[in-house]
């Protein structure tokens, strides 16, 4: 391909101009009178000194317990009836303690609601067995813990042991007695795959 002749010659400018515009912060919603926080994974719920629970974040599972299983990004309502007391947040599941009884919601598909299903849960359940003497619940991946009265059941993933049966199997979908745990414990917690009790 020959040259073009000089007067045909072509010359492109180019010329970038980087303008910063400021943009003053969006209005946020301000939670008050929080007496709790509860932190998942890509979520957050925050138990209110009225008894309420507002949650915010992913919500793929329903996590969030508003009845979707759209994400917020500000707090939104979680439908529960009676006052919670204490929360805790998982993978894809959030357990409270509601009026000294334990209600889940979100995902399910290891039976860490404890309501002997792998039914999912957009708004939250009562635990069957555990409507009373509940004190403090601690959440996994996919297991859930209760303090019952000074003993420990737990339910759900059990892949590892986790659930504290003496057993090991793909789950367990029902509270179920801790091993060597039913009184005494004044605490609890829960990582990914296991748990721990005081």
């Amino acid at each position: 391909m020959s040259a073009l002749p000089a007067r045909y010659a072509v010359r492109v400018w180019f010329a970038c101009a980087f303008v910063v515009v400021y943009r003053p912060a969006e209005p946020q919603a301000v939670l008050d009178d929080v007496s709790e926080l509860a932190g998942g994974f890509e979520y957050m719920c925050a138990v209110l000194t009225s008894g309420a629970i507002d949650c915010w974040g992913a919500n793929e599972s329903g996590q969030l317990g508003d009845g979707s299983t759209t994400d917020r990004s500000i707090p939104v309502h979680v439908a529960v009836q009676g006052s919670t007391t204490s929360a805790t947040a998982g993978v894809h599941h959030t357990c409270a303690v509601v009026d000294a009884g334990l209600k889940c919601w979100g995902a399910n598909y290891y039976g860490q609601l404890g309501d002997g299903t792998q039914n999912q849960h957009l708004t939250p359940i009562d635990v069957p067995g555990l409507s009373s003497g509940v004190s403090q619940a601690a959440v996994g991946s996919a297991h859930t813990c209760v303090l019952v009265d000074g003993g420990v059941e737990c339910w759900g993933a059990n892949q590892h042991g986790q659930v504290g049966s003496g057993t090991v199997s793909d789950f367990i979908a029902t509270p179920t007695p801790v091993f060597g745990l039913g009184s005494g414990v004044t605490g609890i917690a829960a990582g990914p795959d296991f748990s721990c009790a005081i």
